[in-house]
């Protein structure tokens, strides 16, 4: 409300009337002063002595405002304030109140009581403080009024009355002023609204005229207020469009002036030309009275709601659509929890069909404890409508449940009232699991931080240990945590040296006790030692508890694991359960197994702190122990510190260097040294070494120093006393001499070794045989001494051996040098010092290079000889019983026909035989104990007659190439090993060519001298006929080279070689007098060349070999003597085959006796050559003196020296080899009895 004056209210100049009146009427001064600034509103009858001189002067005007204010502050709405103003005269206040505000006060004043004389002295005193005029001033004093006490009660209950007047007549004015207010303020909101709605509305007669129109229904026509005021309102431009509209808006009038509200939707033209749906209302207008006084016409644009309906019933199939699409359950029911649709998911879900959820509630749907608890939450939204959002558990038709979160929303009808909720159910399945998860880790990281600040709380271990331990027993709350050193399942007892106990479950180290190992345990601790985590006993385990353990701590489940710190042996960690049988769950096994992981680490650094003081501990007993001066000196050379052995004698006494500089104390030269070595230290951080001598007592003392850096300003000094080690010095230099004097006139080798493997001396010899060698570079040895170096030491090193144990070693070795390979003999000798350690080793060499190629030609030799025994005993048994093999399978041959079933199999035999038999020939030919016949011939005519056979044998791929020596000398040997050489050889060409290639045969003839064969090992000097057989296939590498003429050796896979082919080409080639050498690399060929001793024989005197004819079948008597039993009885019947007469005898006496008694004549004497009694020639001889004409032919597998020298047949010697075919016995029979 405003704040009105007493002014703005009344008339003031009637006030003023009044005043006037009151003051001829009673003569009485009035006034009346507004309340809010002191202002006169009224006055009349005031005395002279206030207008014109106390309200008129600054200073008594002020006392005048001090009594106003006195009186108004003491005021009471219907009393009257009597007071004294300071300037002498008597005033009465009145408040006038309007509306319980204190507008103004009316004032009577001036005046003086009866009985009550002026003081004159008083106002002539004020006359002259304010510049009055006295004589003025005390007549106006003389002309103020006097009154009774009881006239002045009489105007006072006049001027009461007054004032409950004027306050009336204010309170009045004031009330017509605020009506007037609020009427013009509501016709100011009723034309706003008016104007401002959007709505169009207007204002009627009775009789339809129109008496305004707002701002939105002359836009939405496009006409103005002037167009259509005072026109009958159906007339106007809304309707004209429609006569018929006209017409129904005429009645409508006619129909709402009798009181009725009409209302109709219709079509109504815009401004914009377009048709609008207004929704249009007539309203009667009614006076207090219920008269209609005007009508209200309002119309409502609704094209947009009726394209809204549209929309909205899109929208809603869209909706649909929508929550059809969504993938959890969507659904809504009405008040009463009955359903009224859902969405597919819902209907998946439930397995039920929206068109039968209508009418269905929760109970219909869902298990009876889910339903009670959904009908509870919808019960609560509905009593407190909104949204709701809350976690639950839904149940498919499957009977699976999920965790969900609901999102539920209350929604009213067309009246506003709540009509029902719709809900979603969001499933939070995994969500949840992963909270649990979540909270788990979270779990798992609190529970590892307090182990951690456990574990870091000390440096103590049993401290930290037993903080871990008492962590463990609260975060897995179990009855019992424990430690056992060591983890060792070997020894003897175990006993728990930390543990953390439940009061009532005590446990080992409480009670004291120590176990002997028992086989539960062992089993406990080697099942901890072999797995990868933590083992579980008892419940949930498949490892029962058993034992005396349990019995004894009575703990019904136990999980424990392995720790294993770097530094010691293995510790047991783990934890028992008492109160129950507790099952641990993958999360308390997970969380044991990383607590036993960090306390691994732990343990590592608690044990490696407390080794490290027990080393600092041990250090420092050993700093204290050295016999060594020790200084301590800054950058500068100030001597800060020392210790000294107590035998040891210092240069000046220790008050004389204290804090002094070394450059103050030592000779110049002695101190140059110590400076260099300090900054040495100081700036390369390494130590730095002097040495010097000083005269202390009269004695010249030899001291070494060294210097190490300990901080950056700061260095350790270590002075020892060498006199000592010099004057041993001096002595071991002479003692040298003498020493390098003696071993550099020795005829061996002799090398200084360290322990590095480094040369540190050689003497004269060892320099003559290494000239390259430095021994002050201190090369190391097995990279000097061999060239190519090696690079790593050798295998064979006796010094190495001596250098590691101490003892004396002894080998032999191959030496690759520039020169060729050499072959020292070394023997090792260890230098000891006095603590009997090994400081050096002395390496006595001895070249034994022509020594052990004697001792490799006597090895070979021997061997040759021993496999040269072992094959002539396989060759005399193996070969008869080839022989019985061979002979018998020709003899079944013989009588079976080819097409017959046997045939074949028996062929197979007598095939197996030949070949075995030739196997047999190999081995003696490579021990030189083949049987041979020489003969004088033509190496180059043998070669010739072998070629065709040798092209057949390697194949068209490879190109054959002859060349002869067109001069060459004859050589004395069996022509069939010359044909076993070239078979061998070319055999294996082939099969070193991949495809295509050559093969090289050529002959000539070399002589070697003595130098030549000197500077080649294995050459013999003299003449020798040369035949080289080369190819161009893969090569051999020096190691197969080195092993080619072993028997038995081959590179070849499994079945397709022997490793005799060379073998039995070197024993040929030695079995007659020759030697070979081969050249090959790898990927060049190889070339093999034998060398055969030249025949002294002229090429005259060479035998022609004559073609070999059938033999022509026999009739003589022949004396066949065997004492080998099936031997005797094959060649029996071959030789009856064959038309011979034979006689048999199994011994050499029988023999005797038949040819005793043989009546007739014996033309052929077939023996064996090894028998019992005597041998085959022994037999011969004997028999010659009953048959003189009797000829000898010799038999056997294996001759020995019998008959042959070295495998060699002498002259005149008729000869077959064990086994044989018929048809080689044949001619072999028939030719020794057709020789003259």
């Amino acid at each position: 409300m405003i704040d009105y004056r007493l002014s703005d209210l009344l008339d003031l100049a009637i006030i003023q009337k009044m005043a006037d009146a009151h003051y001829r009427a009673a003569g009485m001064p009035i006034g009346i002063i507004d309340a809010l600034d002191g202002s006169v509103l009224v006055g009349s009858g005031w005395q002279d002595i206030c207008v014109k001189f106390h309200r008129a002067n600054p200073l008594s005007r002020e006392r005048c405002r001090e009594s106003d204010n006195c009186i108004k502050d003491r005021l009471v709405q219907g009393e009257a304030c009597r007071y004294k103003c300071k300037n002498g005269l008597w005033d009465i206040g009145v408040p006038i109140v309007v509306a319980e505000r204190h507008l103004a006060t009316l004032f009577l004043g001036q005046f003086f009581y009866e009985g009550e004389a002026p003081d004159r002295e008083f106002f002539t005193r004020q006359a002259h403080e304010f510049a009055f005029p006295v004589n003025d001033y005390l007549a106006a004093l003389d002309r103020v009024p006097v009154f009774s006490r009881a006239k002045v009660d009489y105007i006072l209950e006049y001027d009461k009355a007054l004032v409950d007047f004027i306050a009336d007549l204010a309170e009045r004015a004031l009330l017509k002023i605020e009506a007037d207010e609020k009427i013009r303020d509501s016709e100011r909101k009723f034309h706003t609204v008016f104007d401002q709605s959007f709505q169009f509305l207007w204002l009627l007669s009775t009789d339809g005229r129109v008496l305004e129109a707002n701002r939105a229904a002359l836009a939405f026509g496009g006409v103005a207020e002037a167009d259509v005021i005072d026109r009958p309102f159906w007339e106007t431009f809304w309707w004209a469009h429609s006569p018929a509209l006209q017409e129904k808006i005429r009645l409508a009038v006619q129909e709402a002036a009798t009181g009725e509200l009409v209302r109709f939707e219709t079509s109504h033209p815009a401004a914009d030309g377009k048709l609008h749906y207004v929704d249009f209302s007539l309203n009667p207008v009614k006076d207090e009275a219920g008269r209609v006084i005007m009508l209200m016409p309002e119309g409502r644009d609704i094209s947009e709601r009726k394209r809204a309906e549209e929309e909205i019933k899109r929208q809603a199939e869209f909706l649909q659509i929508l929550i059809d699409a969504m993938p959890y359950p969507v659904f809504y029911k009405d008040r009463h929890g009955r359903y009224l649709g859902c969405n597919r998911a819902f209907e998946r879900f439930f397995g039920i069909m929206r068109e039968q959820m209508a009418g269905k509630t929760v109970y219909d749907i869902a298990p009876q404890e889910l339903a009670d608890v959904y009908r509870r939450a919808d019960e609560e939204l509905f009593a407190h409508p909104g949204t709701k959002t809350y976690e639950g558990s839904i149940q498919s038709a499957d009977g699976v449940r999920y965790d969900v979160i609901f999102h539920k929303a209350t929604f009213t009808g067309p009246d506003g009232a709540l009509a029902g909720l719709v809900g979603a159910a969001v499933d939070i399945t995994e969500r949840k699991q992963a909270e649990k998860d979540r909270l788990a880790n979270l779990r798992f990281f609190e529970y590892m931080d307090r182990v951690n600040r456990a574990m870091q709380g000390a440096n103590d271990l049993d401290q930290v240990m037993s903080d871990v331990l008492e962590e463990m027993l609260t975060i897995f709350d179990c009855d019992r945590a424990w430690l056992v050193y060591p983890c060792d399942p070997e020894v003897a007892s175990w006993r728990v040296p930390m543990e953390r106990t439940r009061p009532e479950y005590p446990g080992a180290l409480e009670m004291g006790v120590e176990f002997p190992m028992d086989p539960d345990i062992v089993n406990h601790m080697q099942t901890a030692l072999s797995a990868s985590g933590p083992v579980t006993f008892g419940s949930g385990s498949e490892q029962p508890l058993v034992g005396e353990v349990k019995e004894r701590f009575q703990h019904k489940s136990q999980i424990f694991m392995a720790v294993y710190p770097k530094v010691d042996k293995p510790w047991l960690i783990g934890m028992h359960q008492c109160s129950y049988p507790r099952v641990w769950t993958p999360e308390e096994k997970m969380l044991f197994q990383e607590i036993g992981r960090r306390m691994g680490d732990t343990l590592n650094s608690l044990l490696m702190y407390r080794d490290l003081r027990k080393s600092e501990t041990e250090n420092r007993a050993m700093v204290n122990a050295v016999p060594d001066l020790l200084f301590r000196l800054h950058k500068n050379g100030i001597i800060t510190d020392f210790r000294k052995p107590e035998s040891m004698e210092l240069y000046v006494p220790p008050e004389q260097f204290l804090g002094k500089a070394i450059i103050e104390i030592l000779p110049p030269d002695v101190s140059r040294s110590a400076t260099l070595a300090l900054e040495k230290a100081l700036n390369t951080k390494e130590v730095a070494t002097f040495e010097h001598d000083l005269e202390i007592k009269k004695q010249r003392r030899y001291f070494e120093g060294r210097v190490v850096a300990l901080s950056s300003d700061e260095v350790l000094a270590v002075i020892r006393d060498i006199t000592e080690r010099k004057r041993v010095e001096r002595a071991l230099q002479e003692s040298e001499a003498k020493m390098r004097s003696i071993l550099d006139n020795i005829g061996i080798g002799v090398s200084l070794i360290s322990p590095g493997m480094e040369i540190l001396e050689l003497n004269r010899r060892m320099r003559e045989w290494f000239p390259g060698i430095d021994p002050g570079q201190h090369p190391i040895c097995y990279r000097a001494f061999n060239d190519p170096p090696r690079e790593e030491v050798c295998d064979y090193c006796p010094t190495c051996k001596t250098l590691r144990d101490g003892l004396v070693h002894e080998a032999t070795t191959q030496t690759p040098q520039a020169g060729g390979t050499r072959n020292y003999r070394i023997i090792s000798s260890p230098i000891l010092n006095q603590a009997g350690q090994v400081t050096a080793a002395v390496e006595m060499v001895d070249d034994i290079t022509e020594q052990l190629s004697l001792e490799s030609q006597l090895r070979q030799a021997l061997k040759m000889e021993s496999v040269g025994r072992l094959a002539g005993g396989v060759a005399h048994d193996f070969n008869n019983m080839l022989g019985v093999i061979l002979g018998f399978a020709e003899m079944a041959l013989d009588q079976l026909d080819q097409s017959q079933p046997l045939f074949e199999p028996l062929q197979a035999i007598r095939n197996a035989a030949v070949r075995s038999a030739e196997l047999t020939r190999q081995l003696l030919a490579f021990a030189r104990k083949q049987t041979a016949a020489p003969r004088v011939l033509d190496l180059n005519e043998t070669v010739e007659g072998m070629l065709k056979m040798m092209r057949r044998l390697i194949g068209e791929d490879i190109n054959l190439v002859w060349l002869p020596d067109s001069d060459l000398w004859p050589v004395k040997m069996d022509p069939s090993q010359i044909d076993q050489i070239l078979a061998n050889l070319c055999v294996n060409a082939r099969d070193a060519i991949a495809a295509v290639g050559k093969v090289i045969i050529e002959t000539s003839r070399v002589t070697f001298d003595e130098a030549y064969c000197a500077e080649c090992p294995g050459f013999i000097p003299g003449d020798f006929v040369m035949l080289a057989v080369s190819d161009d296939g893969q090569g051999m590498d020096r190691e197969t080279l080195d092993r080619i003429f072993e028997p038995f050796f081959t590179t070849k896979g499994v079945g397709q070689g022997t490793g005799l082919g060379l073998a039995t080409v070197y024993g040929i080639v030695k079995q007659n007098n020759g030697f070979i050498n081969v050249y090959s690399e790898p990927g060049r060929g190889s070339t093999f060349k034998i060398y055969l001793p030249r025949h002294a024989a002229a090429t005259g005197q060479m035998r022609q070999e004559s073609q070999a004819a059938p033999a022509a079948p026999g009739h003589e008597t022949i004396l066949l003597v065997e004492d080998e039993a099936a031997i005797l009885e094959i060649t029996r019947l071959m030789l009856e085959k064959l038309g011979y007469q034979v006689l048999t005898a199994a011994t050499p006496g029988e023999a005797i006796r038949q040819a005793r008694e043989h009546a007739g004549e014996i033309h052929l004497l077939i023996t064996d050559v090894v028998m019992p009694e005597m041998n085959g020639p022994e037999l011969a001889d004997k028999l010659l003196s009953l048959y003189p004409g009797l000829r000898s032919l010799f038999m056997s597998g294996y001759t020995g020296n019998v008959i042959a020298h070295h495998g060699i047949l002498g002259d005149g010697i008729n000869f077959i080899q064990k086994p044989f075919l018929k048809q080689t016995l044949a001619a072999k029979v028939r030719e020794v009895l057709e020789s003259g």
